[in-house]
């Protein structure tokens, strides 16, 4: 139980690699928070977390488009109120549009990869 009594929040958790260290990091006894734009996953992720919940707090979930500075603010708020401080942050979300060549990438999907990549970022001023 290596993260025992710390609490994780853990951006792109509803899939692929960011599901995987929650479900790691709540193996290790972290309390871990999720966040992602698809509830469903959200909610898949944080059952099969509570599933084989341990001496620690539920994991939590929130639906977010880390895009936005108004949603980042939003899940750092819902972090503490549920955990009461967050002492792990892994910012994995991201977005990367279709598989194309450069020269046929639709610019607003470019703009999409940008605004998720970089305004994600920006989760991390409100843990101070």
């Amino acid at each position: 139980m290596l993260l025992k009594n710390h609490a994780a929040l853990i951006t792109g958790s509803g899939r692929g690699i960011g599901r995987a260290m929650a479900k790691l990091f709540a193996a290790e006894g972290a309390s871990v928070f999720l966040t992602a734009r698809t509830e469903a996953e959200l909610s898949a992720t944080a059952a099969e977390i509570n599933a084989s919940s341990q001496n620690r707090q539920p994991a939590a979930y929130l639906t977010a488009d880390l895009a936005h500075e108004t949603d980042c603010t939003r899940v750092v708020a819902a972090v503490r109120e549920k955990f009461g401080h967050i002492d792990i942050l892994v910012n994995n979300a991201g977005h990367y549009g279709p598989v194309l060549p450069v020269e046929e990438y639709p610019l607003a999907d470019f703009d999409k990869v940008i605004a998720v990549h970089a305004s994600s970022m920006s989760i991390t001023k409100f843990l101070c």
